[in-house]
């Protein structure tokens, strides 16, 4: 197969066999803060972690620690290492599809190879880098594997409204029933979902496409099954009606009480957003997105799927969240808005494809030193992150920086 087709491949899987090496020398040795040791512990004994209940994620985590159970720690078995691994590797993938729309949007508007693939690879490699990312992606935590269904939502939307191939929208609706018990913020890829369906979709798809997001839905069936043998974490209690409704309702939690967006509260609630976002990539960095309309310009539907997603996991999700901005808070809610920093890793890498292709046109040497300046910018982030003594009992990077920039 004539891989000068396709610049996507060579991309994703060298972002994601890069990351996930990097992941794995940084990853946490053991249980960490938070909700670490509670959501081990359910894995461990297929039991039911925090509200909503994580089926997927739980059995998931299970057959990670399962896979990995010759992993001790000081002599002693360590479960925490395979789910510790398993959010390493999501984390991988997630940078990997990055690098993947980025080369296969540019290859498809017609970008050379080189081109399309420096720009998937430095935006995969800035987005695997990102302090909150790579914080992420080193622990016992949901986040990565929520951000690898997103991404491999907007994969496939893409295809789809590439292609005009209305078979993609069977797997998007599954992996909308399966998204929603990733994370309840997954309803916000709702939109992406329409505009697919309407641009690819017809009528007669409805009744299998409702089908498949119940089908993706069926995983819920766990939860009481798994409650129905007591194990040491059931939270809860979902073998009755009564107790799964108010797991999957989150019933503990506060009720949702959005901001409103009009208020100088919200105002500041995004100015927080907008500190945590510089505090991803630099303010050059993000001024590249900029020049990603020039890789869009005919392709308006696939431009409109981004900018909703984008707008979603900033404008409506920081109204939703409704957050006080004592820095306690938002060290607990930040994570909530890395897709929005993954979206905004994809535009960065189509301005930064956008560049390179002027660039080339200056000649071969002028072309692979802008090429090298490129991979240098996507790997700065990596010294400027790295804290060794941090990762020898944290792993990663992020767990305790400063959220004022």
């Amino acid at each position: 197969m004539d891989t000068e087709r396709h610049p996507q491949r060579s991309a994703c899987l060298f972002v994601f066999a890069f990351s996930l090496a990097l992941y794995t020398l940084t990853l946490a040795p053991t249980v960490t803060l938070e909700y670490s040791g509670s959501m081990i512990t359910a894995a461990h004994h297929l039991g039911v972690p925090n509200p909503p209940g994580y089926p997927v994620w739980t059995l998931l985590a299970w057959l990670f620690q399962r896979v990995f159970g010759f992993m001790t720690y000081h002599g002693h078995p360590n479960p925490a290492w395979g789910v510790n691994f398993m959010s390493a590797f999501f984390g991988a993938l997630s940078c990997g599809l990055v690098a993947w729309i980025v080369s296969r949007t540019s290859r498809d508007a017609g970008h050379r190879f080189a081109v399309s693939a420096v720009g998937g690879i430095s935006a995969g490699l800035l987005f695997a880098f990102s302090p909150f990312m790579w914080s992420q992606s080193v622990i016992a935590e949901m986040v990565t594997l929520n951000v690898f269904t997103i991404l491999l939502f907007l994969s496939l939307a893409y295809l789809g409204i590439s292609q005009r191939d209305r078979r993609f929208v069977y797997p998007l609706s599954f992996l909308l029933g399966i998204g929603f018990l990733n994370s309840p913020t997954f309803v916000l890829m709702i939109p992406v979902y329409l505009i697919a369906c309407l641009q690819v979709g017809s009528w007669k798809q409805i009744p299998a496409l409702l089908g498949l997001i119940v089908l993706g839905l069926l995983p819920m069936i766990y939860l009481p099954l798994a409650a129905a043998q007591n194990p040491p974490v059931n939270w809860g209690d979902a073998r009755t009606r009564e107790g799964f409704l108010h797991l999957i309702n989150r019933g503990q939690y506060e009720r949702l009480t959005f901001s409103d967006v009009l208020s100088l509260q919200y105002a500041e609630q995004m100015l927080a957003y907008s500190k945590l976002l510089l505090l991803q990539f630099t303010p050059p960095v993000l001024l590249l997105a900029s020049f990603s309309l020039f890789v869009l310009k005919r392709r308006t539907l696939w431009l409109l799927a981004l900018l909703l997603c984008l707008f979603m996991y900033t404008f409506v999700l920081t109204a939703g969240l409704n957050p006080e901005l004592d820095l306690q808070t938002l060290f607990i809610v930040r994570v909530n808005w890395i897709p929005s920093y993954a979206v905004m890793a994809i535009l960065i890498g189509f301005g930064l494809t956008q560049l390179l292709s002027v660039v080339s046109n200056r000649g071969r040497s002028v072309f692979w030193l802008a090429c090298a300046a490129a991979v240098l910018l996507s790997l700065s982030p990596l010294a400027a992150n790295f804290d060794p003594e941090f990762v020898k009992y944290f792993g990663g990077s992020g767990q305790g920086i400063s959220l004022d920039p």
